[in-house]
C-alpha cells in the first residue's frame, strides 16, 4: 500500500464476495530485518 504495509486481496471462492486483508508491520528491507534479529 501508498503507506509501506503489506495488504492482500482477493474473492471468495463460495459467494464471490471481494475481500481485502492488511497484513502486519511496516515493510522492511531485508538487510534492515537481519540486523535487528540477534543471533544467539
Amino acid at each position: 500500500m501508498k503507506n509501506g504495509r503489506k495488504a492482500i486481496k482477493g474473492k471468495c471462492p463460495t459467494c464471490g464476495t471481494v475481500m481485502f486483508k492488511i497484513l502486519g508491520g511496516k515493510s522492511a528491507p531485508k538487510a534492515a530485518a537481519a540486523r535487528e534479529t540477534p543471533s544467539a
